[in-house]
């Protein structure tokens, strides 16, 4: 083995020996997260409800209405049908 390289080797290991400097990201990211408040949350939930019932309304908005009507009962006929189950 060549000796030029162990200076090399040992300034190698002596980096390794280093903290990393992500390595105080995560106390310091966990200590500036705040917890969501149930309020915040609850609306979150509410929105979120919204968006996907007004996500699967907007097709039935675009069809004809007399598809639409049929659409619609069959979509109350499976939500009866889903409270009665459970």
């Amino acid at each position: 083995m060549n000796d030029e390289l162990d200076p090399r080797l040992a300034q190698w290991f002596a980096a390794a020996e280093r903290d990393l400097p992500a390595a105080a990201f995560m106390p310091q990211f966990e200590s500036l997260r705040q917890r969501p408040r149930p309020l915040e949350t609850a609306g979150r939930i509410a929105l979120l409800i919204a968006h996907g019932l007004g996500a699967a309304a907007r097709p039935l908005l675009q069809l004809r209405l007399e598809f639409a009507g049929c659409i619609a009962a069959a979509a109350v006929m499976l939500i009866i049908g889903l409270a009665m189950h459970g």
